[in-house]
């Protein structure tokens, strides 16, 4: 699922980094989703940017 969705990694570690990293947001959101018994999917949008879909049993 390519790296959108895994936890926290910094391209350049040093102090003086000019690249960001990618935040936690999505990864805890997806194990939030697992625990309640579902999961979150995405796939690039037409144009640029993604499309991220948040599945969820019903009770």
């Amino acid at each position: 699922m390519g790296h959108a969705i895994q936890r926290f990694s910094q391209a350049d570690s040093s102090d003086t980094r000019k690249l960001p990293g990618t935040g936690l947001g999505l990864a805890i959101t997806r194990e939030n989703c697992r625990q309640l018994g579902g999961d979150v999917h995405y796939q690039d949008a037409p144009g640029g940017g993604s499309e991220f879909v948040i599945e969820l049993p019903m009770v």
